[in-house]
């Protein structure tokens, strides 16, 4: 297949840290790459590197297509107008793309700043796939959307012949598009065949073949170093000799050092093997963090929180409209919608940071909410970690390092302040605040955006183990299907419940999807068949009104001929759209 990109001796570096060391990649047609690895390892780097955005300290790029490039964020002025950034991007958007994406008319005057994270990514997109690329280099595609325009984003790049490589935490996602996994790591990049299940299966089969060859070498090595110790005992203990000075005692002690120097030959035979032993390296252990949620605070009631005709307006859209609801202990609640349809607005009246503007949110007074804010506006930006951490009631100096230190900030990192954390190293903070805050209901927005793949592992297990109750709006479906027991659905203002997790409300919605489409099927055959039906017995009527008949007669089947007409007219008009 053609070679659309090359690179060869690639390198870059931030500061005084090697991002990228000598990487040799390529893409050729028809390729599907996930690029993964932990956060901080620079793989946003290599994809502004790919993409021409900068420019290689060192090496050599070789771009033979066409490119299609989605940043993480669009980093652009905020008062600027959606169609004045599409027009600097000097693209010629694609209705039809814009339309699928649901980029509405409203929206191309809108500001970019008034934008929702969800919203800008489908703009992103819009440009990205209006280039008609050979290569799309899409860096977390998959933040902020829903899950319908996540699952149209899945539909439209199976479909599309285009190579692609996709920055993205998003394990299903990366299931469903890719068939080629390389990981950053160190600064090297490592190439597996298989999407990111083939690749996380076939790493951990290595990590215990590795070990495994390495625990052989340790009792191998262990049993040769008793056995020479032991050798060499018998050895001394023969050379020794015996006190007594008769014939016969001497006769035995020269018996006895000719054993000595036959063991000692062998314990030195031993230890020449153990010497030439080729040394086993200690299997690297990958840094992960360590999540576990402290107890969780008893409530004594088992309805936490109760809405009652919750309704709630920006401006003259009503986004909440009457909603009644519970949440209860043990509850683990999937909040699900299309962007805009007053998830975090919900979330936020359960924290109190938002009021029902008509109805009642009722929260038990023994309800304590921990909140993950997906903007991490709580958060004091000019405090260092460790002071942060000091805020919170009966956290001391020493719990705080070992809990930064079990969510991989260590050493000199707690001084750093919060302003000068990454967008994944902030999560990690925040889920530092949530364990130490010993709550019974989690709150979360988009708790698992900008973490790498190991760490959001950790925290679902950590979840799955809480005690308190969850509700949760998140796009990861990975993560929604472990943790939840419930899904809320909000729908056109409307709250609706479903009682089981979010695994089955998949089943279930992709089997509504595909029994409407086998409904629709089978009705335009219906349809064809009454079409056919109809003609004949028009051609029948043609037949008999040209023949003598009574007037009575005549004017009946005049009346039907119409009829059915109308009729067979409708039928074609309804199997045209």
């Amino acid at each position: 297949m053609t070679v659309l990109l090359q690179a060869f001796n690639l390198y870059q570096s931030k500061g005084t840290r090697e991002l990228i060391q000598q990487i040799d990649v390529e893409v050729r047609e028809g390729d599907r790459i996930g690029l993964i690895g932990a956060n901080g390892e620079g793989k946003s780097t290599l994809m502004q590197l790919l993409a021409g955005i900068e420019e290689p300290e060192g090496g050599t790029l070789i771009r033979r297509c066409v490119i299609g490039y989605l940043p993480q964020s669009l980093e652009a002025d905020d008062d600027l107008v959606v169609a004045d950034w599409l027009a600097k991007q000097a693209v010629e958007v694609q209705p039809g793309i814009a339309k699928e994406l649901v980029i509405t008319e409203e929206m191309w005057e809108r500001k970019l700043g008034s934008l929702s994270g969800g919203e800008q990514t489908k703009i992103a997109l819009l440009a990205a796939l209006s280039r008609n690329p050979e290569l799309l280099l899409l860096d977390e595609p998959t933040n902020h959307l829903d899950l319908d325009t996540l699952r149209w984003l899945e539909a439209v790049l199976k479909k599309q012949s285009v190579a692609l490589v996709i920055i993205s935490h998003d394990r299903r996602f990366l299931d469903e598009i890719t068939d080629q996994t390389w990981e950053l790591k160190a600064g090297k990049i490592t190439s597996y065949p298989g999407a990111y299940s083939a690749y996380a299966a076939w790493v951990e089969a290595e990590q215990e073949r590795v070990q495994q060859e390495y625990d052989e070498y340790l009792q191998e090595k262990k049993r040769l170093e008793e056995a020479i110790a032991r050798k060499k005992q018998w050895a001394a203990k023969g050379e020794k000799g015996r006190k007594q000075p008769d014939t016969f005692t001497r006769h035995l002690k020269a018996i006895d050092q000719a054993r000595a120097l036959k063991t000692a030959n062998v314990a030195k035979a031993m230890q020449r093997r153990l010497d030439e032993m080729e040394p086993e390296e200690k299997p690297e252990r990958r840094l992960q963090a360590n999540v576990q949620f402290l107890d969780a605070a008893q409530a004594e009631r088992p309805v936490l929180v109760r809405g009652e005709e919750v309704s709630f307006r920006y401006g003259e859209r009503t986004l909440l409209e009457q909603l009644t609801f519970f949440l209860e202990k043990g509850d683990r609640i999937a909040l699900v919608g299309a962007n805009g349809a007053g998830k975090t607005t919900l979330l936020k009246l359960f924290t109190g940071e938002l009021t029902p503007q008509s109805g009642q949110l009722r929260v038990t007074p023994t309800a304590k909410i921990g909140y993950f804010d997906q903007v991490f506006a709580s958060l004091n930006l000019e405090r260092t970690l460790l002071d942060d951490l000091l805020q919170l009631d009966g956290v001391d100096r020493a719990t705080a390092r070992v809990f930064l230190g079990s969510f991989l900030f260590r050493q000199e990192e707690v001084f750093r302040k919060l302003s000068t954390l990454s967008y994944g190293e902030r999560v990690r903070y925040v889920f530092v605040k949530l364990v130490l805050s010993r709550t019974n209901l989690l709150v979360l927005d988009e708790p698992s955006n900008h973490l790498d793949i190991p760490t959001r592992e950790r925290v679902e297990a950590a979840l799955q183990e809480y005690e308190g109750a969850i509700i949760c709006a998140s796009h990861d479906r990975y993560f929604l299907e472990k943790i939840t027991n419930k899904v809320w659905e909000l729908r056109d203002g409307r709250l609706i419940v479903h009682p089981y997790g979010f695994k089955e409300y998949q089943e279930r919605k992709q089997a509504g999807v595909a029994h409407r489409k086998r409904g629709k099927k089978e009705s335009r055959k219906l349809s064809q068949d009454q079409i056919l039906q109809i003609e004949n017995r028009l051609a029948q009527l043609a037949w008999s009104l040209g023949v003598e008949l009574d007037e009575q007669k005549k004017a009946e089947h005049e009346r039907e001929f119409l009829e059915l007409s109308r009729e067979r007219n409708r039928l074609r008009t309804e199997l045209s759209r």
